[in-house]
């Protein structure tokens, strides 16, 4: 009778197929998760896909595939938005229920990661379904490079709005930035940004998978497709040693960047403070040529005319030839609605150019349909409030703007205007900006310290990139200067209100 039995597997041999891959799966996100929220564990993000990549070979159908992608892509996802929770506490609102505080930040930051996670699980069903295709870590660095174009896409549909910027703008999420902590790979942003620094990454996983499968059925490795993978990777390695950053066109110059700690909404209403700094720049560095001031000082309250502010521009520089930043908001006719604006103002207090900020941040400077209703869900009169405050239109929009300074090109954007990898790249290359400027109030973040790191390394691929320098002066957050092969030359201290004088040449 025993003969017939049908012999039992032991459960762990029947689970052991199963554990596996989830270790495999969970290894590979927390390899990411380390890599994107502490800069010094950068090195985990190419062992992080590579480990990604050897378990979604082997997956059996597509649904496992999907699956896989999805938890890869969400954890990837939410660390590269870990820092919408530095708004806790939300203090700015007045909510009259502050235990809600935790459900808003949510209601923000979940809907954005999942978003940032669907198109990585339905590329990682491409990536499954090609894995028996020549030249397999080829192929799957560009799908890769293709899924990270689609996480921005998402966000820009999951956040659409009156306000909303349409298209691949949303770079925070993509992990070929962890590359950035190394020098050396930093310089690979000049063949084509964050885009190239993604398929590097990616790259560099696929052929380490590669060649740990050497031995596995699932997927077919061959020398040639090895030799010819191994050969484009090490060309891809020493392609910094033959690039230099090209000569400075014009005589050094001093840049002076301001940088305050104001909470939000005391940096607007303080245009005493403006004049203040503005005078002590004056004074204390003579010899400045490029002065910086954060986003939201402005002059809006100080000068009832624009001969008031001529007198007080030339009063202050005393006819001197320099160039000062500074934002303002431009009104859009009977509406709410408004615009931060950058202006470039001379030593006379003219304006030279304005550019209209572009790339507004959800929840904070417009709403979307989706995040509105989901706010309406636990109502709260704080909340309630501030949906009314925020502008319904557009102000006037203009064309990237930059300004001709002692052979110099200043070209500068606002905020959050920097998570775009398109937005820079064009001051570079269509406008040879040769100084690249970015004004910053990031007080919303309580001094998150993986916002700023995140926003390093943004920063420092926008440098290289145009082989220009980046110049970021921020209210709530250190002010730096990074050199055009991405180096940090001069930073200030958090907490710091005051100059940091910074040498180019």
């Amino acid at each position: 009778m025993d003969s017939v039995l049908t012999p039992k597997v032991p459960l762990f041999r029947a689970l052991f197929p199963v554990l596996g891959t989830t270790l495999r799966v969970v290894g590979a996100s927390l390899f990411a998760v380390l890599a994107i929220t502490f800069p010094f564990v950068w090195w985990l993000g190419p062992l992080s896909l590579a480990l990604y990549f050897y378990d979604l070979w082997q997956a059996r159908t597509w649904k496992g595939a999907l699956w896989r992608g999805f938890v890869f892509g969400f954890a990837v996802g939410g660390a590269g938005a870990w820092w919408f929770w530095g708004t806790l506490p939300l203090d700015w609102l007045g909510l009259k229920h502050s235990d809600l505080q935790w459900y808003f930040v949510l209601a923000s930051w979940l809907p954005v990661t999942l978003a940032l996670s669907a198109v990585p699980a339905l590329l990682a069903i491409a990536q499954w379904l090609l894995r028996k295709s020549p030249f397999l870590p080829i192929t799957t660095a560009l799908l890769f490079v293709f899924a990270e174009e689609g996480r921005m896409w998402s966000f820009a549909l999951l956040t659409f709005g009156d306000r909303g910027l349409m298209g691949s703008h949303f770079s925070s999420a993509s992990l070929g930035y962890v590359l950035t902590e190394n020098h050396y790979l930093l310089q690979l942003a000049q063949g084509g940004g964050i885009y190239f620094l993604n398929f590097v990454i990616a790259f560099m996983g696929a052929c380490l998978a590669y060649v740990v499968l050497r031995r596995k059925e699932l997927v077919q490795v061959h020398t040639r497709e090895l030799v010819v993978c191994g050969a484009l990777l090490l060309g891809i390695l020493v392609f910094p040693l033959f690039e230099h950053p090209p000569e400075t066109p014009g005589e050094p110059l001093i840049a002076v960047l301001v940088t305050t700690d104001l909470p939000v909404g005391m940096a607007s209403t303080s245009p005493a403070l403006y004049m203040d700094l503005l005078r002590q720049t004056a004074t204390s560095t003579p010899q400045a040529d490029l002065i910086i001031f954060p986003e939201e000082f402005h002059l809006e309250g100080h000068f009832k005319t624009s001969e008031e502010k001529e007198n007080a521009f030339t009063s202050a520089f005393k006819g001197r030839d320099v160039l000062v930043l500074e934002s303002h908001h431009e009104r859009s006719g009977e509406t709410k609605g408004f615009n931060t604006s950058l202006s470039y103002d001379d030593g006379t207090g003219h304006i030279l150019a304005t550019y209209a900020k572009r790339f507004m941040m959800p929840g904070g400077e417009y709403m979307p349909v989706l995040m509105r209703d989901v706010f309406s869900l636990l109502p709260d009169p704080g909340i309630t409030h501030f949906l009314g405050t925020i502008p319904e239109k557009l102000g006037p929009q203009t064309d990237l703007a930059t300004v001709p300074f002692h052979g110099y090109t200043v070209g500068g954007l606002v905020c959050s205007d920097f998570l775009s990898p398109h937005m820079y790249r064009a001051l570079g290359r269509d406008a040879h900006a040769t100084i690249l400027v970015n004004i910053a109030n990031t007080a919303w973040f309580h001094h998150s310290h993986i916002l700023y790191d995140k926003t390093l390394e943004i920063s420092k691929v926008h440098a290289v990139q145009s082989r220009a320098y980046y110049l970021q002066a921020a209210n709530g957050s250190p002010s730096y200067a990074i050199d055009p092969t991405g180096t940090l030359i001069a930073q200030t201290p958090w907490g710091m209100v005051g100059l940091l004088p910074v040498t180019i040449h």
